[in-house]
């Protein structure tokens, strides 16, 4: 298990706000160079309208916590995202948003598959996580017992083939996973 606490994370500066670089795979991977498998993050959108990087050859997930999003997917579909609602896409599709945001994203090369979820906890309820190959997880509010650590709020955990693994939210909890 990985604990990777807010100030371990490396935040860089986009055209329309900021990206926290939350976990990457391999680890010594570097976004600008593209030689990632893959890539999870948060990110502001502190302008109206933006438009999305280009990421030929992987596929995105995003997720918005916090305002809405509208996004648009030139020659494909829209979507409008309120809190904790999410959409897939092509990283090589032109795509614009509007509205300012923070989100969570997963970009990932397609044998990747992961799947995101959130969970909504109130105190003292607990989940069971184990026996899985990989999980990621960024609790957005809230404080969590794992095994026996408490985790605070923006904190990331990566935990990779964990036979017995719960998660038990001390005070109301707010908490995204990816599992690949």
């Amino acid at each position: 298990m990985k604990i990777i606490s807010s100030k371990e994370q490396k935040t860089i500066h986009w055209s329309g706000g900021t990206s926290t670089e939350l976990y990457i795979f391999p680890e010594e991977s570097e976004f600008s160079e593209r030689n990632f498998d893959l890539r999870i993050s948060t990110a502001t959108i502190e302008v109206e309208k933006s438009e999305f990087t280009s990421l030929s050859g992987y596929l995105r997930k995003i997720m918005v916590l916090e305002g809405t999003l509208d996004l648009h997917h030139e020659n494909h579909d829209s979507s409008s995202l309120k809190p904790f609602e999410q959409d897939s896409f092509s990283g090589d599709w032109k795509t614009t948003s509007v509205g300012k945001v923070t989100d969570f994203n997963v970009i990932f090369r397609p044998e990747f598959k992961p799947i995101l979820e959130t969970f909504s906890l109130q105190a003292s309820a607990s989940i069971d996580l184990s026996n899985q190959h990989s999980i990621f997880l960024f609790l957005v509010d809230g404080l969590l017992k794992i095994q026996d650590l408490e985790i605070e709020k923006q904190t990331s955990v990566y935990v990779e083939n964990e036979k017995r693994l719960r998660l038990e939210a001390l005070r109301e909890s707010q908490l995204v996973i990816v599992k690949f």
